[in-house]
């Protein structure tokens, strides 16, 4: 998963104009063969391959030839026909799936290659023998059921049409198929929820932190990270002088693109979002008060496989406590919202598969830090843990296509626990201050009750047609790092801007770049 910048960079633009120019203009893609036992197979992997750019005339395929480093057949070998074609035969006897590369080299004006993975099955092993992933290899053995000419009297006259229409594919095109009709994209839903609700369970900590600050928490907050502008102009207020009343808000934006996997399909996501909230000092060392949160978060699917899209709301309630150093926070809050998918099938013709549903979440939340000041430094450690209690209502899907599912019920409970360290220094100049800053932590996440999510085949009336697919599994321990730098000029005007990255997240390489200014009246 890759966290795409919030604005565009000319210096990044300029980079990727220039490799434009330099890379590749030729995308090699893996291709699947099946043959029986001791029979070869011609696999044709230039058909699938994409070229562009102006071509001089046909391109060049090669295979492992002991030097190239290109991975070789285990159980056969594979040649390289005058035409670019690969004749691959199965060592005598073998039966089971082998793989081996080729590199493909571009004949036009950039030379460029590229290399693909080629996977074939040997022996008479069903439509399972096509698929490398588990959730795909799930959905292959629910098709060979209701498949089946002894499960017709189940199946509707469309889903009995459709499974006809398997025999006349190709591999490829079969393998595809299968592919676009496992619901994976379904999978991220509760991950989606999770993510959703440990950003606005940050939002309103911002909120609280200027309040231990012994500010009003309508200053600033900024992205959400709070700025405690009172004592940047010359100390913070006495607690007469504050009002029991304040106000704060944020406005949040996200991208974020995750990669595919053996169990879920890769997606590209943004959400946005702002929170509002008041908060009452009941005395000066004790608040409470209450936060409402709206999100819309929007994912597209790599190759064109379909959408989803998300609005949630949420309101929260919250107490800080905090006496000299130590500072303790609390939040318990309930989010509400609708969920519309949206999937994409092309084999044969083009197919589009719709739902709707709707999710509920429970979350508590608690945070204990302890801060140090000395000179222009402030130093804060912190505990946080997040518990949430997701669910996601069942439901079906609409649309032209013979392969239609039933999504069940998901639930998922999960606590999460975050150790770290944020810190900043300021620095006063005759323009204003700047205060640069960090944020560091270590996360955990624990989940239970994150069963598969079960689904049935609509057009077949017996249980063949339910299977269940895996999600991805929380991840014990990742990490999160963040610079930030904020300009304070006179007259009110700040400006903020930050850099996060995370680590050690499976599947998730992942760069955030924010930007923002508030101005005070």
């Amino acid at each position: 998963m890759k966290i795409r910048p919030h604005h565009g960079v000319p210096l990044l633009l300029l980079s990727a104009a220039i490799s434009e120019q330099v890379y590749a203009q030729v995308t090699a893609k893996d291709d699947f063969g099946r043959t029986p036992v001791d029979q070869t197979i011609v696999i044709n992997v230039l058909n699938n391959d994409e070229f562009t750019g102006v071509q001089f005339g046909d391109p060049f395929v090669s295979v492992d030839n002991g030097e190239s480093g290109l991975k070789p057949a285990d159980n056969g070998v594979a040649s390289v026909n005058n035409d670019g074609s690969i004749t691959y035969v199965p060592n005598q006897g073998f039966e089971g799936q082998d793989t081996f590369e080729y590199e493909v080299f571009e004949n036009g004006e950039d030379y460029g290659t590229d290399i693909a993975l080629v996977t074939v099955y040997v022996g008479s092993g069903g439509i399972t023998s096509l698929l490398t992933g588990d959730n795909e290899q799930e959905t292959a053995t629910m098709l060979e059921r209701v498949c089946d000419p002894s499960n017709s009297e189940n199946i509707s006259p469309e889903l009995s049409a459709a499974c006809a229409d398997l025999s006349g594919l190709s591999n490829e095109d079969l393998a595809l198929l299968v592919g676009q009709i496992t619901p994976e994209e379904i999978l991220m839903t509760r991950r989606m929820m999770s993510e959703l609700n440990r950003g606005q369970t940050q939002r309103i900590y911002s909120g609280q932190k200027m309040i231990r600050s012994g500010l009003n928490p309508s200053q600033l907050v900024l992205n959400g990270t709070s700025i405690p502008l009172a004592d940047y102009k010359g100390g913070a207020a006495s607690s007469d002088g504050l009002s029991r009343i304040g106000l704060f808000g944020t406005v949040h934006i996200d991208q974020v693109e995750h990669d595919s996997s053996g169990l879920e399909s890769g997606y590209e996501s943004d959400s946005y979002g702002a929170t509002i909230g008041v908060d009452y000092r009941l005395r000066t060392d004790l608040h409470v008060g209450g936060a409402f949160d709206v999100v819309t978060h929007e994912v597209d699917y790599d190759n064109k496989g379909g959408s989803l899209e998300s609005d949630v709301y949420s309101l929260t309630g919250y107490l800080s406590w905090f006496r000299n150093e130590l500072g303790v926070d609390l939040q318990l809050g309930y989010a509400s919202g609708s969920i519309d998918t949206r999937r994409n099938i092309t084999i044969p013709t083009d197919q589009v598969v719709t739902g709707d549903t709707d999710s509920q979440q429970w979350n508590l939340s608690t945070q204990v830090q302890w801060g140090f000041a000395r000179d222009a430094w402030t130093l804060t450690p912190f505990l946080r843990l997040d518990f949430i209690s997701t669910e996601i209502d069942a439901y079906d899907e609409q649309g032209d296509s013979a392969w239609l599912m039933g999504v069940g019920k998901q639930e998922m409970d999960q606590l999460s626990a975050a150790l770290g360290l944020e810190g900043t220094y300021a620095l006063s100049y005759s323009w204003g201050v700047w205060v640069p800053g960090f944020n560091l932590s270590m996360i955990s996440e624990s989940n239970s009750d994150y069963s598969p999510v079960e689904f049935s085949l609509l057009g077949d009336s017996s249980t063949n047609g339910d299977f269940s697919l895996r999600p991805e599994t929380e991840d014990s321990m990742f990490y999160e790092a963040e610079l930030n730098s904020v300009l304070i000029f006179a007259g009110g005007l700040s400006t903020f801007a930050a850099i996060k990255t995370v680590a050690d997240y499976e599947n998730i390489s992942a760069y955030q770049f924010n930007f923002g200014f508030n101005y005070e009246m």
